[in-house]
């Protein structure tokens, strides 16, 4: 083992000190100290976490666990140094800490984007009202339309904190990752422009793998168009797939974020500039970015590491100043068969205007405004209330209520899944339609209930919300 950790031969190793396996300027303060732990002997453990290094026959320099015991023979006091190389434990603990940031942050960012989808909501709604009163022709109502595109834009960047933090809403089926990769390879080269040579190379046969095929192709794209912009004076984007079994040699198993076994591996490889070590402990983050001002938002990376991990994969970046990146994509296989992606026609209902009884709750007593109003102007006759208690007392007074349109999150001890269910006891024939800012099986994990009605996502705007209760009342969906 020692010949292994060194490099060098037995027979060197017998003829060398110590001390040449030090780092030259770290033998002084070996030294010392080695001399102050002779004076008083004890058992002891010097972990890397002091910087103690050792130096391999090639000059390079490792991380060491040194493990120190005393023995007496005769008069002589002598040591047991049993010396471990401590790479791969510093490396399992960097790749914790770095775990452990991402799912804090990720925790923070999901908070805010369904705060801030809570806001937008009202913002949307009111801007939305407020134009109607507003001439065609006037300045106001074209200021009020900037407003309302601005907020739509905010609205955008929710769903791409919520993709950050892992909690958007996916549709995982089994794909092809080869046939996926061929159709987007036809429209990468206008991305890439002339300077940058594409090369695909496919492992034929490649089993399919669970994953949310739309969101996949945004996420190649995403990690093409960095390619480019790290190859300002051209070079070639490779990108390749294989399978790739991973087991308690990969650190990421090891550190129990993925479980072992085989996944399909695609690696995207550029020829560009390369990142420095410090760059790469944060390109996840979100919001960080080392492009000019303007031309990145610093979600792109972000976006894709929460896909991947809530796509129960991995993703591992690989980058020297000078030599280029690779990103390598792991997606966990499946023997299920392809399915083709659905193509979501249009549901079939008489129209968006009704004259059904509507009871909405929402603890958000703006928002529940801005929904009771775009509900009666569709016609409906609407009940409002703040909580899930005092919705309660609405239906026992109006018993012939067709449809609840609840807020899932909300104060008092009862949510949205658990109202639901009581007003299916009371009134069997009432349907459901949810609205929350988080998407389904986030709220599915929240309150350990599975959401068991169709859910519209805030903001929302008049025709959407049309659109999906004339549907669950026409369709029986709730």
């Amino acid at each position: 083992r020692a010949e292994d950790c060194f490099g060098y031969h037995s027979d060197a190793l017998l003829a060398m000190s110590v001390d040449d396996l030090v780092p030259s300027e770290a033998r002084t303060k070996h030294v010392s100290q080695r001399e102050s732990y002779m004076k008083h002997p004890t058992i002891k453990t010097v972990r890397s976490i002091f910087d103690m290094r050792g130096r391999r026959s090639d000059g390079t320099e490792f991380p060491v666990e040194v493990n120190l015991a005393p023995a007496t023979m005769g008069d002589e006091t002598l040591v047991i140094s049993i010396i471990r190389d401590y790479s791969d434990h510093r490396e399992l603990e960097a790749q914790l800490r770095q775990s452990q940031k991402m799912e804090a942050i990720g925790q923070l960012t999901g908070g805010m984007a369904h705060d801030f989808n809570n806001l937008l909501g009202v913002i949307i709604g009111n801007l939305d009202l407020a134009s109607r009163n507003v001439d065609e022709d006037s300045p106001a109502r074209k200021r009020l339309e900037t407003a309302k595109r601005a907020a739509k834009r905010g609205a955008d960047l929710t769903r791409r904190m919520l993709a950050v933090a892992r909690r958007q809403s996916l549709k995982p089926q089994p794909a092809s990752i080869n046939h996926v990769i061929e159709e987007i390879s036809e429209i990468l080269p206008r991305t890439l422009g002339p300077s940058v040579e594409l090369v695909v190379k496919l492992q034929e046969q490649l089993p399919a793998v669970m994953v949310d095929q739309s969101e996949f192709e945004n996420a190649l794209l995403n990690l093409a168009i960095n390619a480019r912009d790290a190859m300002p004076q051209g070079g070639k984007l490779y990108i390749r797939t294989e399978l790739a079994t991973l087991g308690d040699d990969y650190l990421p198993v090891r550190n129990n974020e993925i479980p072992p076994g085989v996944y399909a591996r695609i690696s995207i490889t550029d020829t560009g500039v390369g990142m420095t070590s410090e760059i790469m402990s944060r390109v996840f983050e979100p919001f960080y970015t080392t492009k000019e001002g303007g031309k990145g938002t610093g979600l792109g990376l972000a976006m894709i590491y929460g896909f991947i991990k809530q796509s129960r994969g991995n993703i591992r970046i690989y980058s020297e100043p000078g030599q280029g990146t690779t990103v390598n994509v792991y997606l966990p296989t499946t023997e299920q068969p392809v399915i083709a992606p659905e193509h979501v026609s249009a549901p079939v209902s008489n129209g968006i205007h009704g004259k059904e009884s509507i009871l909405v709750v929402d603890d958000e007593v703006e928002l529940l405004e801005v929904a009771v109003t775009y509900l009666e102007e569709l016609g409906y006759t609407v009940h409002p209330a703040t909580d899930g208690n005092s919705a309660l007392e609405m239906l026992d007074a109006h018993p012939s209520i067709d449809l609840l349109l609840t807020d899932v999150v909300m104060p008092g001890g009862m949510n949205g899944v658990a109202l639901a269910k009581e007003v299916r006891k009371r009134s069997p024939r009432t349907k459901v339609l949810y609205t929350s800012g988080f998407p389904s099986n986030v709220l599915a994990d929240k309150s350990e209930i599975k959401i068991d009605a169709p859910l519209i996502g805030k903001p929302y705007q008049k025709p959407d919300l049309a659109a999906r209760v004339r549907d669950v009342l026409d369709n029986g969906n709730g």
